[in-house]
């Protein structure tokens, strides 16, 4: 399969694994047998299992549990005194469309691992910088992630010469290929892989297998570590989007396990 159509076939494959997908699809699909002669008794079966898997996964803490075992695989960096040769980003920061319509940067949801590079290449002043991040839309394209991102670092007083940029890549394992072809790192060297705690496991995973010598440094949390107890209270619309993200990781992690992009299923430290 090409790289344009895998492209492709990961984002209706991420579609479609989707909970929320599936629940919205599952009572359309019901709602319009109602109205069929011989259907209207499958549709109801069908609105009642969607309801039924929508509490089971958003309301009740699946989505939690599924995402906490993905952010626990790579321990957090507490401290380094080894030295490090380099420091990798990943983009997944930016919303490219809101700030080419609004003229100024948008961030979403994962704006940690821009402020944690920041903060580890100034504690790390001799370390070489890479962000990478092109765009990972299907259409609209323009402008990359890397543009932003030269764009934010500027803005905040970071000295951007000393970033290199990746702006080809749509997807994480074109960052680990492309980034590996670029700038050429040595098996001896240390370099600090940051990204999402969820996203950490299947990055390690494409990053070894492109031959990055990398050290996971996951940021961006979104559940506690074990043995700490949050208050948990059912409610709705309950958070159907950490149900979400978490069958977006597993699911990727097996899709590149199954094409040979990652040399384990679910990589460990």
């Amino acid at each position: 399969m090409g790289a344009d159509l895998y492209f492709l076939f990961a984002k209706a494959l991420g579609l479609l694994i989707s909970p929320s997908a599936l629940f919205m699809t599952a009572v359309a699909v019901g709602f319009v047998l109602l109205f069929t002669r011989f259907g209207a008794r499958w549709g109801r079966r069908l609105i009642g299992a969607a309801l039924l898997g929508y509490a089971l996964v958003a309301v009740l803490p699946f989505g939690d549990w599924a995402l906490g075992i993905l952010e626990d695989r790579f321990p957090a960096q507490q401290s380094m005194v080894e030295p490090v040769t380099g420091i990798i980003v990943l983009g997944g920061s930016f919303d490219t469309v809101m700030t080419r319509e609004r003229a100024q940067v948008s961030l979403g949801g994962s704006a940690e691992r821009l402020t944690e590079f920041m903060r580890l290449a100034r504690a790390h002043p001799q370390a070489k910088l890479i962000f990478s991040g092109g765009n990972g839309r299907v259409f609209d394209t323009k402008p990359t992630e890397a543009e932003i991102a030269r764009t934010f670092f500027t803005e905040a007083g970071f000295d951007v010469s000393r970033v290199l940029f990746e702006d080809q890549s749509r997807n994480t394992a074109e960052s680990a290929r492309l980034s590996f072809s670029q700038f050429s790192p040595k098996a001896d060297e240390r370099w600090l892989l940051v990204t999402s705690a969820r996203h950490m496991p299947r990055a390690m995973g494409l990053f070894r297998h492109a031959g990055w010598p990398v050290t996971a440094h996951p940021v961006d949390y979104t559940t506690l570590p074990p043995g700490v107890s949050g208050h948990f209270w059912p409610s709705w619309p309950g958070r159907i989007g950490q149900a979400d993200a978490a069958a977006y990781e597993w699911g990727g992690l097996l899709v590149a396990w199954l094409r040979g992009n990652i040399d384990d299923l679910f990589p460990a430290p």
